[in-house]
């Protein structure tokens, strides 16, 4: 008999789902898009039991393997989901995950991630592999989002 079969890709992909949700802090609020415009999660910061309603957007992308020593590369990254990244008020995290080595990489999109001065339809960003997200980082992190989100207040006046 003949049956659909299961790309390797979607295994990896739950794979790296699961990593991602062990990685970070428990009782912090992880929420999944099912409808996804280049963010899978929205993260919201959890202090003290408090709910900060501080948050950030995640794009996780899987790989199998990475040949490069020194990065993470992804490619084919869309130039209208760029465009969405750049835009939002809440900072996006790509977030990349390798099956063979076991590791979750992660880095801040900022308007300096891509070279825009370019027209293509496509770009590629590398995430440096010293920059594994692992229980050190989350305090960092913490306080990177808090200060994005202190620069709201004082435009607002808060």
């Amino acid at each position: 008999m003949n049956y659909p079969l299961r790309p390797q890709n979607h295994v990896i992909e739950n794979i790296s789902k699961l990593a991602f949700r062990q990685a970070m802090p428990q009782e912090w609020v992880l929420n999944e898009y099912f409808i996804d415009y280049g963010t899978d999660f929205q993260c919201e910061i959890v202090k003290d039991n408090a709910v900060l309603g501080i948050k950030f957007s995640i794009q996780l992308k899987a790989k199998s393997k990475e040949f490069d020593v020194e990065s993470v590369i992804i490619k084919n990254i869309k130039r209208s989901t760029i465009n969405r990244w750049i835009k939002s008020l809440e900072p996006i995290m790509i977030v990349a995950y390798v099956d063979e080595e076991k590791n979750i990489y992660w880095q801040w999109v900022t308007e300096n991630t891509f070279d825009l001065t370019s027209n293509q339809k496509s770009y590629q960003i590398k995430i440096s592999k010293k920059q594994i997200l692992n229980e050190t980082v989350w305090d960092d992190i913490t306080r990177q989002v808090e200060k994005i989100y202190e620069r709201k207040y004082l435009v607002k006046g808060w």
